[in-house]
Formats: structure tokens, C-alpha cells, sequence
């Protein structure tokens, strides 16, 4: 196969050689649009050429994308999705995708085409009606929000990676369009009662049968699929614990039990005494309307009278009814677990705990939920730091100031100290050992002698075991000469002794015991042993 490049208008086009014509005889070429840059549409070129070569399909059929999706993909996606999520692109693609994209041929759609689609769908996308201006005038329709574009955007990248992977169009040009960005939207405010204002709607909606699933939802923050779902089963009164395991969903008004909505959101849930009580009393009023037969385990605890199951939107309505008719702030059945969760926040509980709690995937998704309880948590702990700091200051000053009790104390031992060092002295010199090497120091009138004719190791005067061998200590003015004395001479140090500290001075030779004079001759060996003059 060859193809080559050729430009029409503002946009390119990659043109391969689809062969001869059997019944014209004529060449046949085939238009792929490219874009409006010439790299991509060489690279397109390259592409179909090298599909050809290893014999796979190249786009052959002339399908619009009206007819891809409602007919090729979406049917496959039925048994691959939950229901929830089928029926939404359901009803995305046929409220917004074909209305503005259906009848575009596969491969005449580009990237500047999906753009287009976007931008109209945040201007005047919706599809509610609309009221009339003050002039009578029928007003503009409002456009999506950025979420719900981008859910389309995920929705049409994964149809059209599959048509590119099976050979139905060259390539996917959704993934060159530019997706709506959720960073800039502006997130919605979240709004939660105080505990005043939710003690006042738990007191109006008592009286009300399904009270006690209203109670259950302010008290674990379950959300509402969660609390519809529950079973008989998944209660554990005697642990105070209840299971999240399954959720009751409403997809295109038909209600079906699914699976909870993140991998998370399956976990277990402690209850206080008061929540166990009530479900004991909600147990024994189900036995009552079931003719005093209990429930069993795969009942559904939260039930219509006649045991069928509650539609979440009858659910939702209940909930409005007795908000606008108690004296508190308009907010939905969802913000009640947004109640839930900013309440303990408030109280300092920790926000692992509050995450575990509401089956978050993780604990920064909670912190950037609840960004709005952080400004009062962090003028806790800015006074917590400071507070700390304060305590150290005080601290410090306390340690610097004198104490007059402990000022006379310390006087009082230093006198108590320098007797008992005199007494000391005083012993040690009166023992027998020591007054024979006092004599080094002292004369024969029990005088010390004259500094000039001493050496001392510490200042270099005054007697001691070192003094100078053979010196004599001149006489004073009116002192009677002393006759010299002869000190006491160490332990001769032998060669072997050095050897030993000199192995100590250069680290192994110590270290190695009997091998101490190893690598010396014998007559060194001798030398050794010869006593150091």
C-alpha cells in the first residue's frame, strides 16, 4: 500500500492507495482526515502503510458515530459495567452525543470537532427546562458542569481506544482533544448541620415509622444506598457493629441491589449503645408488622410495611419534608454524612478515623473534602504551639533564678568540703607508707625543703618519687643542712616493655599476644630482653 499526504482547505489529509477498481478500472484512494498539522498526518501515512504490510484491517466501513456506539459498543459494555454506570452513558450518549456528533462519519471526526462538542456543552448543554425571563422570553438553556463533561470525555475516549485497537478507525482522536480541566472548577460549598441543628431534626423526624434509618445514617455517616441495602445479617448488636457489604440503587427509576461503590466502601462500622438500642427496637416493631414473625437474615432491615423494598428518591423526599418543615438549614440527605464527618472533626477525632468511618480510598481525599473544618482545627493547634512555647520560656527562668535556701546550702557544703579534705591529707600522712616518701619532700626539722633544689612532675619544682638522684637541699638562713635521700627508683623498663607499647602505638603488635616479637631475628630477641639503663 502507498499513500501520501495532500492538504485541502486548513486541514490535512493522509491519502492511501486502496488498489484498482474492478468494475472502473480507476485507482482507488482513501481520505483519512489528519488534522491540521502536517507531522501528524505524515505519521498517519506511515501508520495505514505499516498496518497493511502485516495484513491487518484497515478502515474499510463507512460508519458514523451514532451508529459505532449505539450498535457496536455500548451493547458490548452492558455486561462489563455496574448498572449505574451503563445506564449513564445510556443517557449520555443519546442526550448529547448524538443530538451534536451522531451523524459524523468515523473517519471524518477530528480532534478540533470534539473540542467544538465540548466547549457547546459547558456553554448550553443542559437539557432542563428552562424558565422565562421577566419579558416573557423563553430563557437560554444552562450549560454541564465540567464534571459531567469530563465523564463524557472518559466515556468517548474508552469507545473510540476500542475501535482504534480493533482495527475500526486509524486512530483516536478524542485522546487529541483537550479534556475539560476539573483542577479550575469551583468546588461546591459543603453544607452540615451543628449537633443543635441535627438533634432538631432527629427530634422531627421520631415520630415518623423510618425514623430509625435517619438515626443510623446522622450516626455512621452511611450514605443512602448504604443504608437502604442493609441487611439483618450485617448487624452485630452484641459487638456494636454493623457491616457495609451491599447498597439499594435506582437506575432509570428500577431499583436493584448492587455492590458499594468503591473497593473502600466495604468495611464495618462501630455503633454506640444508643444506635444498638434503637435497631433492637426497629427488630421487634418489623416482628409486629410481619405478624410476630422475625426477619430473616437476608431481609432487608429498612423495609416498606408489607416488607418491599424503599425507592432511594421516596427516601430523599422524606428526608426534604421534614427538613423544611423543622426550624434548620435546607440541605440534602447526602449532607447528612458530611454532618457526620464534620462534627468529629470538630471534636479533635482523627481524620484516619473519619476516613475509615465514611469508606474513603484514602485519607487526602477526606482532608480535601473537609477543607473547611481545617481553619478552625489549625487556630487550635497555633495556640497549642504557642502554649508550648510559652511553658519552656517560664521553664528556663525558673532554672536561672537563685533560691536563697539552696544559696545557704551550697555555702554550708563547700566549708563541710574543704575539712573533710583536710582531714584527708591529714590521714594520709600520718599512714607509714607515706612518710617514707615524704622524706623526699620533707626535711629532717619537718619543713619542706627550698623549691630551687627539687623537680616536681607537675610544675617542674618541689620534691617527689622523681626528684634528681644524688641532690642535697642547701640549708636556710638559720637552717641546719639535711643530708640527700636517695629516692625510690621505679621498676627498670626492659626493651620488652617498650616493644609492647610501641606495638599499642601502632595497633596490631599489641593485639597479638605470644606473637608480640614476631618478625624480629634472635639476637634482636635477645636485645629484647636486655633491661633499658
Amino acid at each position: 500500500m502507498r499513500g501520501y499526504v495532500t492538504k485541502k482547505g486548513k486541514k490535512y489529509y493522509a491519502v492511501i492507495y486502496d488498489g484498482i477498481d474492478p468494475a472502473t478500472g480507476k485507482e482507488k484512494r482513501r481520505w483519512v482526515a489528519a488534522g491540521s498539522r502536517r507531522d501528524d498526518a505524515d505519521k498517519l501515512v506511515t501508520e495505514l502503510t505499516k498496518r497493511s504490510h502485516r495484513g491487518e484491517t484497515v478502515v474499510s466501513e463507512k460508519l458514523t458515530l451514532g451508529q459505532y456506539l449505539t450498535t457496536r459498543w455500548l451493547p458490548v459494555q452492558e455486561n462489563r459495567l455496574r448498572a449505574s454506570t451503563y445506564d449513564s452513558y445510556r443517557r449520555n450518549i443519546d442526550l448529547h452525543v448524538i443530538p451534536a456528533l451522531g451523524e459524523r462519519l468515523l473517519d471524518r471526526l477530528t480532534a478540533e470537532d470534539i473540542d467544538l462538542f465540548y466547549a457547546s456543552l459547558l456553554k448550553s448543554g443542559s437539557k432542563k427546562r428552562t424558565g422565562k425571563t421577566p419579558e416573557g422570553e423563553q430563557a437560554e438553556p444552562k450549560g454541564l458542569s465540567p464534571k459531567t463533561v469530563h465523564n463524557i470525555h472518559v466515556m468517548l475516549n474508552k469507545a473510540l481506544s476500542d475501535a482504534a485497537r480493533k482495527g475500526t478507525v486509524v486512530r483516536n482522536v478524542v485522546a487529541l482533544a483537550d479534556a475539560p480541566s476539573l483542577q479550575a472548577r469551583k468546588r461546591a460549598e459543603i453544607k452540615a448541620w451543628d449537633v443543635d441543628q441535627l438533634v432538631e431534626f432527629l427530634d422531627a423526624i421520631a415520630p415518623h415509622r423510618l425514623s430509625p434509618a435517619f438515626f443510623l445514617a446522622a450516626h455512621t455517616g452511611m450514605r443512602r444506598g448504604e443504608v437502604l441495602g442493609l441487611r439483618w445479617r450485617d448487624l452485630d448488636v452484641d459487638a456494636n457493629r454493623v457491616a457495609v457489604r451491599q447498597a439499594l440503587v435506582s437506575v432509570a427509576y428500577e431499583v436493584s441491589i448492587s455492590d458499594v461503590k468503591t473497593g473502600t466502601s466495604r468495611r464495618t462500622i462501630d455503633i454506640d449503645a444508643d444506635v444498638v438500642q434503637v435497631l433492637r427496637d426497629w427488630f421487634k416493631a418489623r416482628t409486629e408488622e410481619r405478624d410476630g414473625a422475625e426477619p430473616a437474615a437476608d431481609d432487608l432491615v429498612f423495609t416498606k410495611d408489607d416488607g418491599s423494598w424503599l425507592h432511594p428518591d421516596t427516601f430523599s423526599q422524606l428526608f426534604d419534608r421534614t427538613v423544611a418543615r423543622a426550624k434548620v438549614p435546607v440541605i440534602s440527605l447526602h449532607d447528612l454524612r458530611h454532618t457526620h464527618a464534620t462534627l468529629l472533626l470538630k471534636a479533635g477525632v482523627h481524620v484516619k478515623v473519619v476516613s475509615e468511618r465514611l469508606g474513603h480510598a484514602n485519607v487526602a481525599f477526606t482532608m480535601n473534602v473537609y477543607q473547611h473544618v481545617l481553619p478552625g482545627m489549625q487556630a487550635a493547634a497555633a495556640d497549642t504551639f504557642s502554649l508550648l512555647l510559652r511553658n519552656q520560656r517560664n521553664k528556663t527562668a525558673l532554672e536561672a533564678e537563685p533560691d536563697d535556701d539552696d544559696a545557704d546550702t551550697d555555702t554550708e557544703a563547700e566549708v563541710d568540703g574543704e575539712a573533710d579534705v583536710g582531714r584527708a591529707r591529714r590521714t594520709i600522712s600520718d599512714r607509714p607508707g607515706r612518710r617514707r616518701r615524704a622524706g623526699s619532700r620533707v626535711g629532717a626539722s619537718g619543713e619542706p625543703p627550698h623549691p630551687s633544689r627539687t623537680f616536681s612532675r607537675d610544675t617542674g619544682l618541689g620534691g617527689g618519687r622523681r626528684s634528681l638522684p644524688g641532690a642535697r637541699r642547701a640549708a636556710g638562713p638559720g637552717r641546719a643542712p639535711t643530708p640527700s635521700v636517695q629516692p625510690t627508683r621505679p621498676a627498670p623498663r626492659t626493651t620488652r616493655n617498650r616493644s609492647c607499647l610501641r606495638g599499642r602505638r601502632h595497633g596490631r603488635r599489641a593485639l597479638l599476644g605470644r606473637g608480640r616479637f614476631r618478625g624480629a631475628g634472635p639476637r634482636r630477641r635477645r636485645a629484647m630482653r636486655v633491661p633499658h639503663r
